[in-house]
């Protein structure tokens, strides 16, 4: 039998996707075990405070670019499946299982988050809540990763599919909360950041990158899709017959 790879992507990405959902949430909580285990062995170094805030750190901002991720690359992968013809991948029905993915991103970038403010809150100010305050009014790059962390809890309690049917549009508007929160993660890690670092250029760069794709879209000076809202579709969704390969 000829290996057919669009048949395998099928298996994967439809019938056998809460197979692969599972791996990724697994995979997206490997940082934490290996953490939890550096920890537990004390193998964080000699300022394991500054490692914790700093690895922890790090995971937000990654899953929050992975999430920014999820919309263009659907797109561009919709846009190359319909230009050659292939038979699974034109519809947009085809693509939920990576909207599913987004989801688990940004629910993963939130929980770092909280891991990131237990590290500040418990390890480093001891739950000394008067000290906690004066800290977040004496220094603004706090203030900012306090207002990001903010963002964060209304996008993740927003996340339940019940608020999703309850809000309709408005969910829309709360989850663009997006783009604003990876420029003032950014911010809050340039400001703590007392050196250049690759990695934080490296962030700047593929955030950059994907805020300026939505630009683009806005703009329509790149066209996308008329009945691709980004969200889950039906999957009697079909392409339309006058459709341009557009992305």
């Amino acid at each position: 039998m000829q290996f057919n790879l669009v048949h395998l992507f099928k298996l994967v990405t439809r019938d056998y996707f809460k197979y692969v959902k599972y791996l990724f949430i697994f995979l997206s909580l490997v940082p934490f075990l290996i953490l939890s285990w550096q920890f537990y062995t004390e193998q964080l170094g000699i300022n394991p405070l500054a490692y914790l805030t700093k690895v922890t750190g790090h995971l937000v901002i990654i899953f929050l670019i992975l999430t920014l991720l999820i919309t263009p690359l659907k797109r561009i992968s919709s846009y190359l499946m319909t230009k050659y013809q292939l038979k699974y991948g034109k519809r947009l029905a085809d693509w939920n299982w990576i909207i599913k993915l987004r989801r688990i991103f940004g629910l993963y970038s939130f929980y770092y988050a909280c891991l990131h403010l237990a590290v500040y809150v418990w390890f480093d100010q001891g739950l000394e809540w008067e000290y906690i305050y004066e800290d977040i009014l004496e220094r603004p790059f706090i203030m900012v990763g306090v207002i990001s962390f903010l963002i964060l809890l209304i996008m993740a309690i927003t996340s339940f599919k019940v608020l999703i049917k309850k809000l309709k549009k408005k969910w829309r508007k709360i989850h663009m909360s997006i783009y604003p929160l990876s420029i003032l993660c950014l911010i809050h890690y340039w400001w703590l950041s007392k050196t250049i670092e690759s990695e934080l250029i490296l962030y700047s760069i593929l955030t950059f990158l994907l805020l300026l794709y939505r630009i683009l879209v806005w703009t329509h000076i790149v066209r996308i899709r008329k009945d691709d809202t980004g969200m889950e579709v039906s999957t009697r969704h079909k392409v339309p017959l006058n459709h341009k390969v557009i992305f």
